[in-house]
């Protein structure tokens, strides 16, 4: 596949097949920014993701007794391993949040604040996913 099939077949599936843009030379050097800024697009998969992952950890800390909430609560038995430690997956929520995780736990239990807290912490949605 060619340079400018690929960049057709890219704009394509972002912009429908409606719309054309000439494919440029690799020569050119432009950067992603200049392309989403062209094509009018945002960067979308990550609000998508920070959606995704706060309603589902609202979703599982909801639950009495589970073994999904006991994991990602950090709760499972045996130590990390040494060296430059790996980055939870409770780091992402206590980062996007702005909350320690047991006040994020206790924010689950009430769904009006836990939609609050989802609508702050990626407002381009709407705290919808």
């Amino acid at each position: 596949m060619s340079l400018a099939t690929w960049d057709h077949a890219l704009y394509t599936t972002v912009k429908g097949p409606d719309i054309y843009i000439p494919p440029l030379p690799w020569t050119q050097h432009k950067t992603n920014e200049w392309i989403l800024g062209e094509l009018d697009v945002e960067r979308e998969l990550l609000g998508r993701v920070k959606s995704l992952k706060l309603g589902y950890y609202g979703h599982v800390t909801r639950k009495y007794e589970s073994l999904e909430k006991e994991l990602i609560q950090g709760c499972a038995p045996g130590n990390r391993s040494r060296g430059r430690q790996r980055r939870r997956w409770t780091d992402d929520i206590i980062e996007w949040t702005g909350l320690t995780i047991t006040e994020a736990a206790r924010s689950t239990e009430d769904r009006d604040r836990w939609r609050g807290i989802l609508r702050a912490a990626n407002p381009s949605s709407g705290g919808r996913h």
